[in-house]
Order: structure tokens, then C-alpha cells, then sequence
């Protein structure tokens, strides 16, 4: 049997494959932690709207983002105290970096 074949099971159903060197080489996939908020666009901080140490209710504003001349508010996705907070105002950020970690 060729070593470059791999079995993929969708649904009820398995399909032998050659898999391209693509799809070889991609990077799995790995969940991301809950305690962390991180940076869905990229942009510049205007305002950080809390401290480190501060308790927070899910939905009040962490941060505010701007991004294509538009201000985003960061809202808090859960209840909780903040551990670190990992931006400061005018820094600039691209896209999947922690801005805020909770405990």
C-alpha cells in the first residue's frame, strides 16, 4: 500500500486520498484560551477603559480599537478580574494579539 495515502472518515462514509503538500504541511488546528481577549482586526489602541486588578461584568468596554476609521469597543465576555492587560493607548496591533487576560 502507497505510504501517501490517508484515510479521511466523513459521516458515514471513508475516502482513501493522496493528501497535497498543502494540506501536508498546515498547522493544526489548537483551541484558544478562554481567558484571553484577543484582537479580531488589526488597528490602534485609543483608550484602555480599565486596570489590571479590576473586577468587570461581561459586556463593559476593556478597550477601545480603531480600526478603518472606525472606533470598536472591546466588551469583557465574561464576568471576572483582570490578570493583565497586554496593550497600551497608541499602540498599534495586528490581528490575533492578547490585549486583555483575565484570572
Amino acid at each position: 500500500m502507497d505510504n501517501n495515502i490517508i484515510s479521511l472518515q466523513l459521516e458515514d462514509a471513508e475516502y482513501l486520498t493522496t493528501p497535497t503538500k498543502k494540506y501536508s504541511g498546515r498547522r493544526n488546528y489548537v483551541a484558544g484560551n478562554d481567558k484571553c481577549v484577543v484582537s479580531a482586526i488589526p488597528g490602534t489602541i485609543l483608550d484602555v477603559c480599565v486596570a489590571e486588578g479590576q473586577s468587570v461584568k461581561r459586556g463593559e468596554c476593556l478597550c477601545i480599537l480603531d480600526s478603518m476609521k472606525m472606533n470598536n469597543q472591546i466588551l469583557a465576555p465574561m464576568d471576572g478580574k483582570i490578570k493583565k492587560i497586554s496593550v497600551e493607548v497608541g499602540q498599534s496591533i495586528g490581528k490575533n494579539v492578547v490585549m486583555v487576560e483575565f484570572f
